[in-house]
């Protein structure tokens, strides 16, 4: 006798059977997934409660309870691949003026080409088998991270640091070492166009809305919030972690993880670049895009060949089936990633569980997780070879020991953006670069930079470039060239927006 004739006979109407139905459906389900394998029509369901894991079997991104808590993102219209330009900050981004040149130049560009076909990542092939297995997280209170963190922190230098703007006015003036205009049209309009961008005018969300090439996210301390015209608002993680004390923590690593899980809501973004409040760009936006979609590999230093690696930091303790010593490796914090790495990285319950139980820093010991964890983590799939084996997306003097070098307003000129965009070496020959994007761009160019729009090249079939774009003509540069430069700080605002403008410079200018 079938259940149905059973439920039939034995308890009456219709609403008891709905009722009894519905209880025995919740008992069972549990004893079904483990009977089945756990797989429940096209997905796999592993986990408990809250931490319910939803895992497509086809190998495509999907999310957590956890991880959809953010809220998603309106996706623009323009289907395009696009550049998330994620930004680690404790909030005040001084650099704003600077940024909002770049995106306005970026709006008077429009690619002249339909743009290709997105197509989802599949992880399974990305890693060429299953995920490593999730790990158990302990109590917030247990991590040794965190216990330093509460307790103040670590620093390797407590001098006292000049008082800084944190507003960000910058009202720092010009270099004193300008060589002068680079053409009549900049003479006319630069003093113009840094008082109108120091000046905020127009609403910032729709400067980011009027371009279709970036995206922007910024983590910020939790409560900071940006005023309604400011570029980075509605750009913040909803919940973000505590970063208070948390240089050499883990929790930096938290922080990453929460911007690439707000950027991957939107399927547009394809890249994912990391930045700080003292980044400015030192390209301008056609270069950028093109350059960064133009490259397939992630600009991370997951390789282990003579590169410095710091092998002391590994603890024993961070050993699995699953990671090893002859995984550690090194990079620099900033990044450049493809969605494949940035998925991987969001997805990853294991080496990252490990990182934050055994990497941080103290007085005795030194382990800085975001120099380590993600290289590490794509190294330990067998990833190393997706790599560009340098990790330069942000080029930074390393001059002061533990601190990078802070650039002064004397310093800032045009010409240093160019020693930045490392033009010494030929094969960061920015002109010709330049000159090329005019091939696949319409609004290039404001006349004073020479723009030969029937130069062309064959550049296809270069291991880590996208052919789709070099064989319209792209000129691209080496993985050794910076896309971005820091550190600016918020006294020499006016300053760097003036080289940034300047055709010497980042050509961001109208007239360049």
């Amino acid at each position: 006798m079938g259940l149905r004739t059973h439920l039939n006979g034995k308890f009456g109407d219709g609403k008891q059977r709905v009722v009894i139905m519905s209880i025995l459906s919740v008992l069972c389900l549990p004893a079904l997934i483990n009977l089945f394998g756990t797989r429940v029509g096209k997905h796999d369901f592993t986990g408990s409660g809250n931490n319910l894991r939803l895992a497509s079997r086809d190998g495509f991104l999907t999310y957590t309870e956890e991880e959809t808590s953010e809220p998603a993102d309106d996706v623009t219209e323009y289907p395009g691949p696009k550049v998330a330009l994620m930004f680690l900050t404790q909030g005040p981004m001084h650099n704003e003026p600077v940024w909002r040149a770049f995106l306005e130049a970026a709006a008077r560009i429009e690619l002249k080409h339909p743009p290709p076909e997105i197509t989802p990542v599949n992880l399974t092939k990305v890693v060429d088998g299953p995920l490593k297995p999730p790990l158990r997280s302990l109590p917030e209170e247990e991590y040794e991270g965190t216990k330093i963190q509460r307790s103040g922190g670590y620093y390797p230098s407590r001098k006292k640091k000049k008082s800084q703007n944190e507003g960000g006015s910058g009202d720092g003036g010009g270099s004193d070492k300008s060589k002068g205009p680079f053409c009549e049209e900049e003479a006319e309009a630069m003093d113009y166009e840094v008082e109108r961008l120091m000046s905020g005018e127009g609403v910032g969300s729709e400067i980011v809305r009027n371009q279709s090439l970036f995206r922007v996210y910024t983590h910020t301390k939790p409560g900071y919030q940006y005023p309604p015209d400011s570029l980075y608002y509605g750009t913040q993680v909803s919940k973000p972690a505590n970063t208070t004390n948390g240089f050499a923590q883990f929790v930096l690593v938290e922080a990453v993880v929460l911007l690439l899980k707000k950027a991957l809501r939107d399927p547009t973004n394809q890249r994912f670049a990391l930045l700080s409040e003292s980044c400015i760009p030192i390209h301008s936006p056609d270069v950028a895009y093109l350059q960064i979609m133009s490259e397939t590999l992630s600009r991370i230093n997951a390789c282990k060949g003579r590169w410095r690696r710091d092998v002391y930091r590994w603890d024993h303790r961070m050993e699995t089936n699953d990671l090893n010593r002859k995984h550690w490796r090194k990079s620099s914090q900033w990044f450049v990633l493809t969605r494949a790495h940035a998925e991987l990285i969001v997805k990853d319950h294991h080496v990252r569980e490990q990182f934050k139980r055994y990497c941080y820093t103290n007085h005795n010991r030194v382990c800085i997780p975001d120099e380590h964890y993600i290289p590490t983590l794509l190294a330990s799939y067998g990833l190393d070879w997706q790599s560009d084996c340098k990790g330069l997306s942000t080029s930074t003097s390393w001059e002061r020991g533990w601190h990078p070098r802070t650039f002064k307003t004397e310093d800032i000129d045009g010409e240093l953006l160019t020693t930045l965009q490392d033009i010494s070496d030929p094969e960061c020959n920015v002109d010709m670069t330049r000159r090329s994007t005019s091939l696949l761009f319409n609004g290039v160019g404001g006349g004073c930079i020479d723009r030969e729009e029937e130069f062309s090249g064959d550049w296809k079939g270069k291991w880590g470039y996208d052919d789709q774009i070099l064989d319209k003509g792209y000129k691209f540069l080496e993985y050794k060239c910076p896309m971005f430069a820091r550190k600016f700080s918020p006294e020499t605002v006016n300053a760097t927006l003036r080289a940034v403008l300047s055709c010497e410079g980042a050509a961001l200018g109208n007239w360049c």
